[in-house]
């Protein structure tokens, strides 16, 4: 139940930061849009035959915001100066057809494209294709190069 409450006011938290500022109008029109959203989570719960969750390693997580800030200097830097970028490959192991590999597929290309430094342009059977603005050596972990 509290994850449900917790959700719940998430998504009137986001009604008003996207809305724009508060009101009694707005607040009453984002009942609607809440409960809506509200009711499509609890009917995804019921009916999914596989969660949607993605379990990764709280270190893969932990290392995401260390490789943005990292990034961002490298790439700031490199701004200043002409470059072109390079496109380098990323070993990487895309798993089966299955629920959990196809999410962990997802957060990875997610991942990787949000990172300053570069964005996925191909997935392949051996790995990634990844523009990168300035050149970094590849991730060793396959699973989780992020």
């Amino acid at each position: 139940m509290t994850r449900w409450i917790i959700i719940f006011l998430l998504l009137c938290g986001s009604h008003v930061l996207f809305v724009g500022p508060f009101s009694l109008s707005e607040a009453l029109a984002a009942i609607p849009a809440v409960l809506g959203g509200f009711g499509f989570a609890i009917l995804q719960d019921r009916v999914a035959e596989h969660s949607l969750r993605v379990r990764a390693p709280w270190r893969v997580w932990g290392s995401v915001p260390v490789t943005f800030v990292k990034d961002t200097v490298l790439v700031g830097s490199a701004l200043l100066n002409p470059v072109s970028g390079r496109i380098a490959a990323q070993p990487f192991d895309p798993g089966g057809a299955d629920a959990e590999s196809a999410g962990r597929r997802a957060a990875v290309i997610l991942g990787a494209s949000l990172a300053p430094n570069g964005y996925v342009v191909r997935v392949t059977d051996d790995g990634l294709l990844l523009h990168q603005l300035v050149p970094a050596p590849a991730k060793l972990n396959t699973k989780w190069p992020l």
